[in-house]
């Protein structure tokens, strides 16, 4: 009965890894020059221009184009002073994408702001 219990354990815990293998890599496969996807926690620059997503729970986006393969992506700012953007605005923004937030946005991955600058 014990062999039968610990195969089945094991089983199920190899099941669990193959869903979660890609766990902590990039939202989007970018890079971290110029406006691409950095990895999950560590330091990243955004090239991004502030719009406006007209949806609920989202009140800017950062849009910006990845270097790897040319598609625009945007992103929900997090931790964002809106008095220092408008919409419209090329922006300069540096922080990380952080693994332990979860915004209302569903408009993109969420990424933590740390300075925000206009370019």
């Amino acid at each position: 009965m014990s062999k039968l219990f610990l195969g089945t354990a094991l089983g199920g815990c190899l099941v669990i890894l193959m869903m979660f293998q890609n766990c902590g890599q990039p939202p989007y496969g970018g890079s971290q020059e110029g406006g691409g996807a950095g990895t999950i926690g560590h330091p990243v620059t955004l090239r991004a221009t502030v719009t406006d997503p007209q949806l609920a729970g989202c009140r800017f986006l950062l849009c910006s184009t990845d270097n790897v393969d040319g598609t625009t992506k945007c992103f929900v700012p997090v931790g964002l002073d809106p008095s220092l953007v408008s919409v419209g605005m090329n922006v300069e923004a540096q922080g990380y994408f952080p693994e332990d937030v979860v915004t209302a946005c569903n408009a993109g991955a969420a990424f933590r702001v740390l300075k925000i600058s206009p370019f």
